[in-house]
């Protein structure tokens, strides 16, 4: 946390992080994650506080990254992330989230039982020029072809309260199908053809 507070002019507190999945059909596939930050109440210092305007939620950005990937007549594993960023003229004291994951291509793949890496590597990497700069990551990250992106259905928000806790909660749900378009193979257009 010290080298990231020497980025923002206020100190950072360290959030207690809770991340969890669900498997509900036991096919060994991801159908939803979930993700609940908890905030101490702090004031500019540092300090707790339990009654302080600036412990208010007022603007965060949330970076998600993870792994993600298919497989079918098109077979495809890559590093993925997601980018929340949320600003309120009010204070806020909960935050939540509850949306999904949807897959986003710009060029068609090619069809093949051979794996698609290409973006199979990690996102912050020695190529990028400020690793705490996630607005600069993530327009590096959405000038590739595949992408995801989170379409939230609804986004509730408490006012301040004196509890001591501040709370961020993110439900992504995977669907279990997505839309991919290929190109399919020279043999398999023969072979449908015929």
């Amino acid at each position: 946390m010290e080298q990231l507070n020497e980025y923002y002019p206020r100190k950072l507190s360290s959030p207690s992080i809770l991340f969890s999945t669900k498997d509900d059909n036991y096919d060994g596939f991801i159908e939803q994650f979930n993700l609940k930050i908890a905030l101490p109440n702090t004031n500019n210092d540092g300090e707790d506080s339990a009654n302080n305007e600036s412990s208010k939620i007022q603007a965060f950005k949330l970076g998600i990254f993870f792994d993600y990937g298919f497989s079918g007549k098109v077979k495809l594993f890559m590093k993925s992330m997601l980018l929340l960023d949320v600003n309120t003229y009010e204070g806020l004291n909960s935050l939540k989230f509850i949306g999904d994951l949807e897959f986003n291509q710009k060029n068609d793949l090619f069809q093949g039982s051979m794996s698609k890496n290409m973006y199979n590597k990690d996102i912050i990497n020695n190529s990028t020029s400020n690793p705490f700069d996630i607005n600069e990551i993530y327009l590096d990250y959405l000038d590739r072809n595949l992408t995801n992106t989170y379409k939230y259905d609804y986004f509730e928000k408490y006012l301040l309260s004196d509890d001591e806790e501040k709370s961020i909660e993110v439900e992504v749900n995977i669907p279990y199908q997505q839309k991919v378009r290929y190109t399919p193979t020279y043999l398999y257009t023969m072979k449908e053809a015929w």
